[in-house]
């Protein structure tokens, strides 16, 4: 995978590296060699598990993996974000969703706007 565009790291939660998510343009997911190795496949009938870098190329789901696409806010959690995202003067992305975009407010988890997307997703079973 191309280690200069904008990447997104999938990490288990005891913090192993599942995979990670790229994007130069088109949206590509790869499983890191040690998750298949060790691990299991996330998604058995859309996803290959192997070493080959997979792009999803149905129109839902945000072009993403479904396991990764359910990870993303729902229509209300969007509708909430679009204001920090019309402030930043940039469109909604998939991968913009995945990184905060507001100073925390009271009793909000603190984030940082626009974090890297050197950002992490940890995935629950």
């Amino acid at each position: 995978m191309d280690r200069s565009a904008p990447a997104l790291r999938i990490e288990w939660q005891d913090g192993r590296l599942v995979g990670r998510l790229v994007v130069p343009g088109a949206t590509f997911f790869g499983y890191d060699e040690a998750w298949l190795a060790d691990g299991y496949n996330l998604s058995p009938l859309a996803v290959p598990f192997s070493p080959v870098v997979f792009r999803q190329r149905h129109d839902g789901f945000d072009q993403l993996p479904g396991f990764l696409s359910d990870c993303l806010p729902d229509q209300w959690g969007r509708r909430l974000m679009e204001p920090d995202f019309r402030a930043l003067d940039v469109s909604p992305t998939p991968m913009r969703m995945f990184a905060p975009t507001r100073r925390a407010e009271a009793g909000a988890e603190p984030s940082s706007p626009l974090v890297s997307l050197q950002s992490v997703i940890h995935l629950y079973p």
